[in-house]
């Protein structure tokens, strides 16, 4: 779900799919919280989001500034932060991630 009023939008899970998703929420304007429910994902994420926006810059996808989409972004671990959008696609982790969110 996307909070039209807070610009603000979480996503679960930052894996290629995950991390994809935050730097095309990104690119359209909101400001994403990214959860990893796998410390290498969360190690790995900023890297791939990177590399997503400045790619997507050079093939002319956008004409914003990466740094400041880098700035639009909070990494976490907390199930607490935000209202969650997607979730892995592997069952045992959305399970075990949907029990944490219901419990936070």
């Amino acid at each position: 779900m996307i909070n039209e009023d807070s610009n603000e939008v979480g996503v679960v899970g930052l894996g290629l799919m995950g991390c994809s998703i935050v730097a095309a929420l990104l690119m359209r304007g909101y400001k994403v919280v990214a959860l990893a429910p796998q410390d290498s994902d969360l190690r790995s994420a900023p890297g791939r989001i990177t590399h997503a926006l400045g790619e997507s810059f050079k093939q002319g996808i956008h004409r914003r500034d990466v740094k400041t989409l880098e700035s639009n972004v909070l990494y976490t671990r907390d199930y607490a932060d935000r209202e969650i959008v997607f979730l892995s696609q592997n069952v045992l982790l959305k399970m075990s991630t949907l029990k944490k969110l219901s419990t936070a």
